[in-house]
């Protein structure tokens, strides 16, 4: 019910917002359960328009931020769908962005892998968890 409550008092913009990162969260996390990732990115890359234009910071965090907030009511909504929506809502407004995966290593030696995603080095989502859980990246394909 809180959920709802605050859905009804978001700007219509925001609205909005929340409703095309939902839907792209979704259809990420849906392709990853469904397809190979090649098929899934070539999807997310397949949105590109004029990547010559670039948003802004704070409509860069804006997206950020809601992917983020959308994603807590997605079921397995991990990293890598996280990083993988934001990139698509990125190339479909003209803004580039590489995907990095890292790997590490847990207390008891477990291997882990985390996905997050950068512009021009900086980490616009998933950057946390990658340094205080000390991913080493993966070299970019």
């Amino acid at each position: 019910m809180k959920l709802l409550a605050n859905f009804r008092r978001m700007p219509p913009a925001e609205k909005r917002l929340a409703l095309q990162c939902f839907v792209i969260v979704w259809l990420v996390r849906i392709g990853l359960w469904t397809l190979p990732l090649k098929l899934v990115r070539r999807w997310v890359d397949g949105g590109k328009r004029n990547l010559n234009q670039s948003l802004e910071a704070a409509s860069i965090a804006r997206l950020s931020g809601m992917i983020e907030f959308v994603s807590r009511r997605v079921l397995c909504a991990t990293c890598l769908t996280q990083a993988l929506a934001l990139q698509a809502m990125l190339a479909r407004r003209g803004t580039e962005t590489s995907l990095r995966l890292g790997v590490t290593r847990d207390d008891r030696g477990r291997f882990r892998a985390h996905a997050w995603l950068e512009q021009n080095g900086a980490v616009l989502i998933g950057g946390e968890e990658a340094v205080a859980g000390g991913f080493v990246p993966l070299p970019q394909c």
